[in-house]
């Protein structure tokens, strides 16, 4: 049986793929975090902060996509439509957050 010399890959993948909008959020969350000391965030509130106006645009372009990517989580996510409805990022939103930071304090690609 023959060995395998160079071992188990040792650094797999812990980044996903994310879009430059999903990075622009994360690094909204975490201004707002650190500066307002608060870690759920209301659509609106996310929607205000980055300027836009469009509820279905910031959907599709922001807010699915990191949802689906499990950088952020719903606070209630047996009711995505609640009213009461926030976000908040996940181990993995932070894990990216602290990859990106490594490089540039507002990386917004991969």
């Amino acid at each position: 049986m023959p060995v395998n010399r160079l071992g188990p890959q040792v650094t797999p993948q812990v980044s996903p793929q994310v879009n430059e909008q999903v990075l622009i959020l994360l690094n909204v969350m975490r201004s707002e975090k650190e500066s307002h000391k608060t870690s759920n965030f209301k659509r609106e509130t996310l929607q205000a902060l980055l300027g836009l106006k469009d509820k279905k645009s910031f959907s599709l372009r922001y807010l699915k996509p990191a949802l689906s990517s499990g950088v952020i989580k719903m606070t209630i996510p047996d009711k995505p439509n609640s009213r009461l409805q926030q976000y908040e990022l996940t181990e993995l939103g932070k894990l990216q957050l602290k990859e990106c930071g490594q490089y540039n304090q507002n990386c917004f690609f991969i």
